[in-house]
């Protein structure tokens, strides 16, 4: 279940990687992305590194999928909602609220209390 947890936390964080790369390669588009710009958005390496993240993190899922339980794996994906609170944070200069920190928090223990018992936390 180690191993599970190890993946899982790199999955989050290609899926966080993702994410922000998406974020980034779309801020100088003032309005979004609109029709005219597409070409210019998708031939931005970051649309491209942003999709190989989103591959490595599914083949990376696949393999969890093969030897665990999707009720015991799937809560880990949370984890990329940690990531990303502290990421833009520090990229983005976004906000942590309280309810973030709440939500982080609640985040934190139902992981805590779903893997209690399965590795002995």
């Amino acid at each position: 279940m180690y191993k599970t947890v190890i993946i899982m936390i790199c999955v989050s964080a290609l899926l966080t990687a993702s994410n922000l790369l998406l974020k980034t390669a779309v801020i100088h588009f003032k309005t979004g992305v609109q029709l005219t710009s597409i070409l210019e958005f998708i031939s931005d390496y970051k649309f491209w590194a942003s999709i190989l993240f989103t591959g490595l993190a599914l083949i990376l899922w696949l393999y969890v999928l093969t030897y665990e339980q999707i009720s015991t794996s799937y809560p880990l994906i949370s984890i990329s909602y940690i990531f990303m609170t502290f990421a833009s944070y520090y990229l983005y200069d976004e906000k942590i609220t309280s309810n973030k920190i709440i939500g982080v928090g609640l985040i934190c223990s139902g992981i805590y209390f779903l893997f209690k018992e399965t590795i002995k936390l």
